[in-house]
């Protein structure tokens, strides 16, 4: 009797030790942005005894989406406007980690997408064998 007592109390330890340990929150987090309608997040890996089943990204206090990679791209945003960025591993258990601090980003002020107008009415003077001077 006491050795099947002695099973149980290690197996119920066992499982304590096991279950319900959160993930370690996700490391170097940062957010950079590329464009004037685009944020970029991106950081490392979170631990956990029973492995992370995703990750939560969020903007501000909205959930943005969950995602099993290490980075996330958020776009359609607003040019020259600051957004700001958290995210959480969420263990197989679904336990969850704490938030990693939040980094903000200001998109760019405007996307440029017009090419520049050709130049005309240049005239090309050589200078030496390898040199021309452009006026």
């Amino acid at each position: 009797m006491k050795y099947i007592l002695f099973i149980a109390i290690a197996l119920l330890a066992l499982v304590a030790a096991c279950g319900d340990t959160p993930p370690t929150v996700p490391g170097n987090f940062t957010v950079n942005a590329v464009s004037a309608s685009d944020i970029s997040a991106t950081w490392s890996k979170s631990a956990n005894h029973g492995g992370v089943s995703y990750y939560e990204v969020w903007r501000g206090n909205s959930f943005l989406d969950k995602t099993k990679i290490l980075s996330y791209m958020d776009s359609g945003l607003i040019n020259s406007t600051t957004y700001c960025y958290a995210v959480r591993a969420v263990g197989g258990s679904d336990d969850i980690s704490d938030f990693a601090e939040t980094k903000c980003a200001k998109t760019f002020p405007y996307d440029d997408v017009s090419p520049p107008t050709v130049p005309t009415g240049l005239v090309a003077n050589a200078i030496s064998q390898t040199e021309i001077d452009l006026t």
